[in-house]
């Protein structure tokens, strides 16, 4: 996975997390998203 791909990923994630009507289905994307900044970002090239 690219750096690029990860940062589109991460875009669309925290699009998710950011509608306000989502707020429950959220939680799960907030964790993603925090999975995915915490690891793959520190990981990559």
């Amino acid at each position: 996975m690219t750096r690029e791909t990860v940062i589109k990923l991460l875009a669309h994630l925290h699009e998710n997390v950011s509608r306000s009507d989502q707020v429950k289905k959220s939680a799960f994307n907030i964790r993603t998203f925090l999975f995915y900044r915490e690891t793959l970002v520190v990981h990559l090239p």
